[in-house]
């Protein structure tokens, strides 16, 4: 094994058969941020590639862990359809509010 293999253990495939690109290595993140102010409030790391809803429950019980606030409202992008987000909290995205 050569020096850049050994440094990067932890890549994976998250992308595949894009018209544009082939394969596409990394990890995912997810990121909350603020609606005001665009604060970072919580980052985590989601290992094995999971699905973009599956991850939003873990996300906002973060926030609302480190903030001691309550999320009242999330603002998320299409690829969250189906999340496991069973709080309080309206979801809404570009298709319209779910809760």
């Amino acid at each position: 094994m050569n020096r850049a293999t050994s440094a990067i253990t932890s890549v994976q495939c998250i992308g595949k058969g894009k018209d544009r690109i082939r394969y596409e290595f990394g990890n995912k993140a997810s990121v909350v941020m603020t609606n005001r102010r665009n604060w970072i409030v919580n980052v985590e790391d989601c290992a094995n590639n999971p699905y973009d809803g599956h991850t939003l429950a873990a996300s906002i019980t973060g926030a609302e862990k480190i903030t001691k606030v309550t999320v009242v409202e999330a603002n998320v992008d299409k690829s969250y359809r189906g999340h496991d987000d069973k709080g309080t909290a309206v979801i809404r995205n570009k298709i319209g509010p779910s809760t």
